[in-house]
Parts: structure tokens; sequence; C-alpha cells
């Protein structure tokens, strides 16, 4: 018996996989500690409305359709999450990747919008065929807001928010909200700055520092109060975006925030 060929999924984003050995260059894999579907999973556990959920199955409507397709993701780690269900709830669903002869009525696509079923009279001038096949194509592109290098447009169940997620930004945030929470959890009251310290965010200004011989103390005092300044507002900017992106977890959306970054 032959074996039948399954098609690999598709996704938008670089996927996680889960060995750290050199990718092909072929590859868009991650490992999976660098994938914003990572942190996706990461953020949801992080909700209290769904871990609430997880727990005692009492929720509103939107978190009981949430759980109904990311399930208890507190009794998993993952590695067999990914596995198991969120590689389906990410990858886009089957679609064209070229023009294609439609040899029967079963196979028009009559759902979708990112195809187009044209039928092509044979017996006409191809430059003639050309113009009104272009004609057509951009047309719809234009209705679809296409671009001419094409959309990040995403048929997935679940896509992302925004077009240029970061996982590196998301592991730095979550990182600072965790640290917080920890210290919450151990009775420390810690300040801005030295929550910053402790996850030793002051390298640089230290380095920096160090570099200026010159200075005496009240120029010293100066700058050290300008980095903390500085600190001070970064910590609480990633604690709002953490913040704020774990809320709308809970909405089936990731990662969204109304923080500005200030440049």
């Amino acid at each position: 018996m032959t074996k039948q060929r399954r098609h690999a999924r598709r996704f938008l984003y670089e996927y996680p996989i889960f060995s750290n050995n050199k990718r092909s260059s072929k590859s868009r894999g991650v490992f999976y500690e660098k994938s914003v579907y990572y942190y996706w999973f990461e953020y949801l556990r992080r909700n209290e409305d769904y871990k609430q959920h997880c727990e005692e199955k009492n929720g509103n409507k939107q978190i009981a359709k949430l759980y109904d397709d990311f399930g208890d993701i507190y009794s998993v780690d993952f590695r067999k999450w990914w596995k198991d269900v969120g590689q389906a709830l990410f990858c886009e669903k089957e679609d064209l990747e070229r023009i294609q002869i439609i040899k029967d009525r079963d196979a028009l696509n009559l759902s979708s919008d990112d195809v187009l079923n044209i039928a092509v009279p044979l017996n006409k001038n191809i430059e003639w065929l050309e113009r009104q096949y272009l004609k057509l194509i951009r047309e719809k592109q234009r209705q679809l807001s296409i671009r001419k290098r094409g959309a990040l447009n995403s048929n997935a169940k679940y896509s992302l928010a925004t077009s240029n997620a970061d996982a590196d930004k998301l592991r730095l945030y979550l990182k600072v909200y965790d640290a917080q929470k920890e210290a919450e959890k151990n009775g420390e009251e810690l300040s801005y700055v030295q929550l910053a310290r402790k996850l030793g965010m002051y390298k640089k200004q230290d380095a920096l520092l160090k570099t200026f011989d010159d200075l005496d103390y009240y120029d010293t005092y100066e700058i050290q109060k300008k980095f903390d300044a500085s600190k001070r507002t970064q910590i609480y900017r990633y604690l709002r975006q953490a913040t704020e992106i774990i809320k709308n977890t809970a909405d089936g959306v990731f990662p969204q925030h109304s923080v500005r970054n200030k440049k």
C-alpha cells in the first residue's frame, strides 16, 4: 500500500521546534522559547480568569469557548500541548499555493476570500486574456487591500493581533511581570529600580558610569538619578504591557496592549 503524503502545516510566524540543533535555512522553525506561539501559551497561563475556569469550569461564554479550543494548559507542558492542540489552532488553513486547473465542481472554492474562481475562454487571444486576468485580479486585491507584495493575512483559527510580534520583547515583559509577582508572593516590596537591578537590567548603565573616571560625587549622583528615572519608566511600561496582554488573552487575542513605547 502506498503511504499517503501528509501536507505540511504552514504558519505565518516561526513555529516552535524542540531541539537546539542548527536549523535548515529553509525551515521557519525556531527553538520554542523564541517562538511567539510559545508566549501566547505562557501569557494565557497567567490569566487568572482562565485558570479559574480550568479549575472550576465556571466562567463567561468567551472563556468557555477558549477552553474548548485551548484546553487545560496547566496540566501539560508546552511541548505536549503544541503537538496535541496548539499547532492545529495556529496553522493556516489549507490554501492554494499556485494557480491550478479545477477539474470538477466540487473543487470550486466559494468560501474563501483568498481564492478567486475564474472561467477562462481558451479560444481567445493570449494578450487579451492576460489583460482581462490582470484586471480581475487587481480589482479583487484592491477590494481586499492587498498590496503588491502580498498581505500578511491569516486564515488560522487563532491569529496574532499584530504583524510585527517580537518574541524577545514578549519574553522581557513576562520576565519583569513574573519577577514582580514572585516578589509579592515572598512579601517583598521592591521599587521599580530595585526590580530592574534584581533582573540585571543595569549592566550597560553601570559599565558606562565606570568610564567616567573624572566625575565627582555630585555628577555621579545626577547621572545615576537619570539612569534610575529611565529604568523606573521602563519597568512601569513593561509591567503595564504584560498585564494588558495577559488580560486580553481571555478574549482569544494576542499580543494586544494599548501602552505606547517611548522613543
